[in-house]
């Protein structure tokens, strides 16, 4: 079976329905039922209008499409039945307080509400609940508003594929048709140094590159057990929890951990105390994947800070806070992606050449 010639034409036309629904969302202000209901008219019009498909075609896919949707949608409805009970119970809010009062470093509050709290909001419920219920706690706490709502939507980015219960995750994984124990911990895996990175980035809103210096040796060792946590499940069977449970430990972690800011020298000594610290718990994870992809990224991340430091500070006496947010957000991403890279090569057989430009997207 042959399908339709692909030509630029047939190509836009195609994406048309996509295009459509987006418009009409973004920019029109319809609801999400009927612009949907308008997108797959438009959709089923080309099928059988333009592209030749059959009528039983049609809607065999329209079926799979909508069990599919009915799929998600009771993985959100359940989640987010947890969160609104626990929420009226007052749980998230006895939450919150409770961490705020954990500690009265800034930099440590910014990381255990900013991270660590909208990550573990994030695998519960999702869909903009983690900025809405952390952004607030870091307003309420005296963060400017602008700032706590970039802290809590960079801080919780890692764990919005396994997040909702796994409800991108499964989506995922319908669509391309590869196996749970295949795919689940892979994606764990090129989620390692992100992870870290989102703890160094949350730092830098809260206080530039200072706060990352500073923050270091907490976002490092946090970074490495929530990494370690989410590829264990993934590897385990149980994604629909691959993001909450690394949110917990983290902020167990950075509740622990957080006496010692101001007691650690930063560099690659510490760096090396961590990975000592993992390896004498498993030293079959020097092995890894994981433990690999995220200590290259943090090494690079140490190193490269210890390096541009004084070219970053001067850069922020000559432009302002604004440039040297946007190149430290820059560089840390870069050097993220591309550290890891001839691990992940080595590992998967390939390299995400694009990745830089995806992660910035």
């Amino acid at each position: 079976m042959t399908g339709p010639e692909l030509t630029i034409l047939n190509w836009l036309l195609a994406a048309s329905p996509v295009v459509l629904l987006v418009v009409a969302i973004i920019w029109l202000n319809w609801s999400a039922p009927r612009a949907g209901a308008v997108a797959w008219l438009l959709a089923l019009a080309l099928a059988l209008l333009l592209f030749g498909a059959a009528r039983d075609h049609v809607a065999i896919a329209s079926a799979k499409g909508l069990s599919l949707a009915v799929f998600v949608l009771t993985i959100v409805w359940t989640s987010v039945y947890l969160f609104n009970m626990v929420d009226r119970l007052k749980g998230i809010d006895a939450i919150g307080r409770t961490m705020a009062r954990l500690a009265s470093d800034r930099l440590v509050q910014a990381l255990l509400i900013g991270w660590g709290f909208s990550s573990f909001i994030q695998g519960i419920t999702g869909f903009g609940v983690p900025v809405a219920v952390s952004a607030p706690l870091l307003i309420m706490l005296g963060f400017p508003p602008a700032r706590a709502a970039a802290m809590a939507l960079v801080g919780h980015g890692w764990a919005v594929t396994f997040g909702s219960m796994g409800s991108s995750y499964y989506t995922i994984q319908l669509v391309t048709g590869i196996e749970g124990e295949v795919i689940a911990p892979h994606m764990a895996l090129l989620f390692a140094p992100i992870i870290v990175a989102s703890g160094m980035l949350v730092a830098h809103i809260q206080g530039g590159i200072g706060a990352v210096r500073r923050s270091l040796p907490v976002v490092v060792v946090t970074g490495a057990i929530m990494a370690a946590a989410m590829y264990a499940l993934a590897w385990g069977g149980a994604p629909q929890i691959a993001s909450t449970v690394p949110g917990i430990l983290g902020m167990v972690a950075l509740a622990l951990l957080a006496v010692l800011v101001d007691r650690l020298e930063i560099g690659m000594r510490l760096v090396a105390l961590a990975a000592f610290a993992v390896l004498a718990l498993d030293p079959y994870a020097l092995t890894t994947a994981s433990f690999q992809l995220s200590f290259a990224a943090v090494v690079a991340l140490v190193a490269v800070y210890e390096r541009l430091a004084p070219s970053l500070a001067g850069l922020r006496s000559r432009s302002g806070r604004a440039p040297l947010f946007l190149a430290a957000t820059l560089l840390t991403t870069v050097v993220a992606t591309l550290a890891p890279a001839p691990i992940a090569a080595h590992h998967f057989g390939r390299l995400a050449a694009d990745g830089v430009a995806a992660h910035r997207l």
